[in-house]
Formats: C-alpha cells, sequence, structure tokens
C-alpha cells in the first residue's frame, strides 16, 4: 500500500494476525490503530515517507520486528517502549527532526544496523554502549557536541558515520572499538585526534575531511590495516 495518499488504517487492521510483511510508505499517516499491536508476526515494517509525529507507541509491542523504516516523517523524539523490541535488527529514523533519545534505547539488544541521519541530536544517551550487536551507525547531519564515551561499549561496531555535526573530539573510547574498519567524521571541528586511535586494529578507512587537524597522533602508524587516510581540507 505505498503511495496511496492513505491518511488512515482501519481500526481493525490488528486483525491481520497472519502479517509478516507490511510497507506503507509515501502516504499520509500520522498514527496507527491501537489494534496494530496485535500483529505479533510482523517482521518487516515500512513506516518512511509518512506524516507522523511521533513514533507510535504501539511499535513497542510486535515483539517478531526485526526491520523498522521510518525515515523522512516529522518525528521529534523517540518513546521508551521502542526498546521492547528485543528483535529489531535495523532500524532507519534518518531525516526526522530527533533532538533525543531515551536511555531505554539500550533495549534492542539484537539491533546491528541504526541510521539517525538528518535529524537534531546533540548527543546520545549514556546507556547506548549497551548495544553490543550494533555493526552500522550513521549520525551525520545531527547537532552532535560530543560523543559519548559509552560509545566504546559497541564492540561489535564496524561503520561509524559522523559528518557533518559539531564535534571538537572524539573520546579516549573510540580505541575500543577494535572491529571499526570505517570512520568517517568529515566537516566537523576536530583539532585533534585521541592517541588511542591505535587500538582502531581492524581500521580501514578514515576520513577526518574538513576539521581544525594540524597535525596527526604518532599512533596512527600503529594503525597497520588502514589503506584510505583522508585528511584533506584541514589547517
Amino acid at each position: 500500500m505505498n503511495d496511496i495518499s492513505l491518511s488512515e488504517l482501519p481500526s481493525d487492521f490488528g486483525n491481520l494476525r497472519l502479517l509478516e510483511k507490511c510497507e506503507l510508505r509515501d502516504n499520509r499517516l500520522t498514527t496507527l490503530p491501537q489494534s496494530f499491536s496485535q500483529l505479533v508476526r510482523l517482521e518487516f515494517l515500512d513506516l518512511g515517507a509518512n506524516d507522523f509525529r511521533d513514533l507510535p507507541i504501539v511499535l513497542g509491542n510486535l515483539p517478531s520486528l526485526t526491520e523498522l523504516w521510518m525515515d523522512d516523517n516529522e518525528l521529534q523524539s523517540v518513546p521508551a517502549e521502542l526498546g521492547n523490541i528485543q528483535c529489531l535488527q535495523q532500524l532507519d529514523l534518518s531525516e526526522n527532526n530527533i533532538s533525543s533519545l531515551p536511555e531505554e534505547i539500550s533495549g534492542l539488544v539484537s539491533l546491528c544496523d541504526l541510521n539517525l541521519s538528518v535529524n537534531n541530536l546533540n548527543c546520545l544517551p549514556n546507556s547506548f554502549g549497551e548495544l553490543k550487536k550494533l555493526t552500522v551507525l550513521k549520525l551525520n547531519q545531527n547537532q552532535l557536541l560530543t560523543l559519548t564515551a559509552s560509545i566504546g561499549g559497541c564492540t561489535s561496531l564496524q561503520e561509524l558515520y559522523l559528518t557533518e555535526n559539531f564535534l571538537s573530539a572524539l573520546p579516549p573510547t573510540i580505541g575500543d572499538l577494535d572491529s571499526m574498519f570505517l570512520l568517517n567524521v568529515d566537516q566537523n571541528q576536530l583539532s585533534e585526534l585521541p592517541t588511542e586511535i591505535r587500538k582502531c586494529t581492524s581500521l580501514n578507512i578514515l576520513s577526518v575531511r574538513e576539521n581544525l587537524l594540524r597535525r596527526l597522533p604518532n599512533e596512527i602508524g600503529q594503525c597497520s590495516r588502514l589503506r584510505v587516510l583522508d585528511v584533506s581540507g584541514n589547517r
């Protein structure tokens, strides 16, 4: 039911209890019926490019949901109930107006891929490091002033995208990400890289274009797998 100008779902939509995949992209939806919580077999849900201002709380009652797309809406915040979806593996909340995340996001224990690009986030919750299975994190084009030290707890992280934020430093715990092979921090305000970068032994691609770097730490020489280093546009 993509792109049919749908503005609401019938109140008994939840009677479709065998439903496993639901695509409702490019409509005019602002809410979901309460009965939606009865879709206990639903695994894939695409609500991208609608008019949601709030992420429906009923989504927290979908125990089988593994993939959720809510990009290109008008979301202001994320409810704590989202953390109840313990099977969720992929979550796209990009292109919204989200300014903060709840501590309860740590409940997404199966989450592998998280896209929060193009929002208004200025920080991440301290519980973020409990996302132990997270492999891809996209935070491009936000308002991040700092990166929580708990990021070091995301020990499965392989790709970290932080372009076009306002970061003046990276936490020393970035060195705990020994599975990370791509780090992109282009267009921030970094004046230096932490010496702990040496511990990122899997790092293959490092891009820090258009920052305020004057030099690189000597320790970067210990990143023996580094194949691409882009520091263009610095001082």
